[in-house]
């Protein structure tokens, strides 16, 4: 079936709200700036975040290399994921998962693709991993959530 936009503005609020979290933790972590050079350097981690979200969003269907993340900003894989861990609060890999849960939670409420599909369009390969983490952040299944707008 094709997919359809949900009526329903609370669940839109909802996977929007995961969006504007990464982006608000993001945010927090470059708001306080207190000489000339720490705002250069701010700027400068501001703009690889930046790209960091931009090759995610780019690239999140495919399997992810730390390598390919690190070496698409010309950064070693280590200082690579010091860096992100320190501007941002998390891991990488913890972004990376989060954002694409969101983009699942979001594609279940409002569009009828199977959840196989959802997961290989969304980079997911391993089914268990995905529910455990799935039912971690949200407390609940990815079936509740699609048997919840179904029935509304």
């Amino acid at each position: 079936k094709e997919s359809q936009e949900s009526d329903n503005p609370v669940e839109m609020l909802h996977c929007n709200s995961l969006l504007w979290e990464i982006l608000y933790e993001l945010y927090i972590h470059f708001s306080h700036q207190t000489s000339a050079a720490n705002f250069a350097r701010s700027r400068k981690n501001q703009e690889r975040l930046s790209a960091v979200i931009a090759y995610t969003e780019e690239h999140h269907a495919e399997p992810v290399k730390l390598e390919e993340v690190a070496g698409a900003l010309h950064l070693q894989v280590n200082y690579f994921c010091s860096f992100f861990k320190k501007n941002t609060g998390v891991t990488y890999l913890h972004f990376l998962n989060e954002y694409r849960l969101s983009r699942i939670y979001y594609d279940l409420v409002v569009t009828d693709i199977p959840l196989k599909y959802l997961l290989e369009q969304h980079g997911f390969t391993n089914y268990k991993l995905f529910r455990k983490i799935f039912y971690e952040t949200f407390q609940t299944t990815p079936g509740l959530v699609r048997n919840k707008k179904m029935s509304e």
